[in-house]
C-alpha cells in the first residue's frame, strides 16, 4: 500500500516543537519518521540527553516543552546521537523533504522506518 503522505499541519507543527524543545534541551537533528509498526508518521528529536540521562528525562522534558494544542507526547520520538538510524541518517544531506529508506537502514530502537521527512538546518 505504501507510506502516507506526511501533511502539511504536520509538518507546520512539527516545526512549532522543534523550536520550542530547542529552548529546553540541546537538539542534534529533528525529522518526521514513518514507523511501520503503528503506521503511523512520528517526529524524531535527536538529542544527547537520552544518551547522558536517558529517555525517561528526555521525555519528560519534552512533555512540558511541548507548546498545548500541537502533537500530542506520543507521536514524538526522542533517539540519542548513538542509535542506529541516527548514525544511517548522519551523512544525508540537511535540506528540506521526503527520503525513502529500506527497512534495514531504518531498523531503530524504537521500531521499523521506511520513510523520513527532514526539516533544514536543524
Amino acid at each position: 500500500m505504501g507510506t502516507p503522505p506526511l501533511v502539511g499541519a504536520d509538518i507546520k507543527d512539527g516545526r512549532r516543537v522543534i523550536d520550542a524543545v530547542r529552548k529546553a534541551i540541546p537538539v542534534r537533528r529533528a525529522f518526521w519518521a514513518y514507523f511501520v509498526g503503528p503506521e503511523e508518521w512520528r517526529l524524531v528529536i535527536v538529542t544527547s540527553l537520552v544518551d547522558s540521562q536517558g529517555p525517561i528525562a528526555a521525555y519528560d522534558t519534552l512533555q512540558r516543552a511541548i507548546p498545548a494544542g500541537t502533537l500530542p507526547l506520543r507521536r514524538v520520538t526522542v533517539l540519542g546521537p548513538s542509535d542506529s538510524l541516527v548514525k544511517r541518517l548522519a551523512s544525508t544531506p540537511r535540506s528540506e523533504g521526503a527520503v525513502t529508506i529500506t527497512s534495514s537502514a531504518g531498523s531503530t530502537a524504537s521500531g521499523s522506518v521506511d520513510s523520513i521527512y527532514f526539516y533544514p538546518k536543524v
